[in-house]
C-alpha cells in the first residue's frame, strides 16, 4: 500500500482531469492512471459499486479499483484540489469529454 500512497502525490494533470471534482469529493476517490479504456481508481472502499459506476459513467472508462487508506486519499485530494478545480472550470475539459459521453451512451440507443 505504501507504493500506491506515494503514487497519489505524483498524479499528472491529464489523469486528474478525467474525474470531475464533485465525484472525487463525494466518493473519496482519485484517478491514478489511465491505460487504454481502463482507469485505475484509488478508493478507500473498492467494493463501492455506486462510486465505480458514477466514475465509469462520467469518464466512459472501465474502473479498476485499488484500495488506499481514506487518510491518504484525503491528503492527496487536498494536494491536488487547486488543480482539480482549475480543470473542472476549463472549457477544454468539457470539450475533451464529449466523445467519452457519446461513446458510453451510444450502445444504449443502438439496441
Amino acid at each position: 500500500m505504501t507504493s500506491i500512497d506515494a503514487t497519489l502525490s505524483q498524479i499528472d494533470d491529464d489523469t486528474l482531469r478525467l474525474v470531475p471534482v464533485e465525484l472525487v469529493r463525494r466518493h473519496l476517490v482519485l484517478p491514478i492512471n489511465q491505460t487504454g479504456p481502463s482507469l485505475t481508481l484509488a478508493m478507500a472502499d473498492p467494493t463501492d459499486t455506486i462510486a465505480m459506476d458514477d466514475v465509469q459513467f462520467a469518464t466512459g472508462l472501465k474502473v479498476e479499483p485499488v484500495q488506499v487508506s481514506e487518510r491518504a486519499i484525503r491528503r492527496a485530494i487536498r494536494e491536488h484540489c487547486s488543480t482539480l478545480k482549475r480543470k473542472m472550470n476549463d472549457a477544454e475539459f468539457m470539450r475533451s469529454h464529449a466523445g467519452a459521453f457519446i461513446s458510453y451512451l451510444r450502445p444504449l440507443f443502438d439496441r
